[in-house]
């Protein structure tokens, strides 16, 4: 009969089967160190903000302006959408109502070619976001599509309060009074639900109390 110590040195030895596997353990640990993480691949309409060390994010801001059709915007927008083709809400209601009202915006939604604009104005700020957003992502100046200035902001470092590199995606809603249809557009376009880092500015133009004067004061003149 074979004693306890006899047994244990015929079984097989127990180092030939532990010092392998933790080897093997170890050599997976290490790997994972030196590779890191496999690198996140982002959808196309998902590019992440720049994030390299050191650099600020930069502020983004929408700046949505309703004006009327006599003077242009200074600067110029880099898109423009012209609601004169839109018919225009009965007179009764644009003598009570501007279009702050919703009145008047009721009255607008019920026209196709106003609904279409809107649809399309949405689709094309968008895609000038998707645009600025991939420039940052891959390093590049703003302005860089191929001479077309999207999003890029031309007062940089001219005192207006706004910081070095900040970009404005200027977007112009003109009409024949700047009071009804632009106004009822810019503020439909201001309801939207823009990316989170977006700042939105919305601006009526010839609403605001100087500019009313300016024309009061013309038509008396004229």
């Amino acid at each position: 009969m074979s004693s306890p110590y006899q047994t244990f040195l015929s079984a097989p030895n127990l180092s030939t089967l532990i010092y392998p596997t933790l080897f093997s353990v170890a050599m997976i640990i290490m790997m994972s160190y030196l590779t890191g993480p496999a690198p996140c691949s982002y959808p196309e309409d998902e590019i992440p903000p720049s994030t390299s060390s050191g650099t600020p994010a930069r502020k983004k801001t929408l700046s949505i302006v309703s004006h009327d059709r006599h003077a242009a915007l200074s600067p110029a927008p880099d898109l423009l959408y012209d609601l004169r083709g839109v018919p225009s809400p009965p007179l009764e209601d644009r003598e009570r109502y501007t279009g702050h009202s919703s009145v008047i915006r009721d009255v607008l939604l019920q026209e196709p070619q106003y609904c279409a604009l809107l649809e399309a104005a949405e689709k094309e700020i968008r895609g000038a976001m998707r645009t600025i957003a991939r420039r940052e992502a891959e390093g590049k100046d703003v302005g860089e599509d191929e001479g077309k200035d999207v999003g890029k902001d031309e007062r940089e470092g001219e005192g207006d309060g706004e910081g070095e590199g900040d970009i404005t995606l200027r977007v112009g809603c003109l009409c024949g009074s700047g009071h009804h249809r632009s106004v009822a557009f810019s503020e439909q376009l201001a309801m939207v639900e823009w990316p989170r880092d977006w700042q939105l500015e919305l601006t009526h133009r010839d609403l605001t109390p100087e500019v009313q004067r300016r024309k009061a004061w013309e038509r008396r003149k004229g």
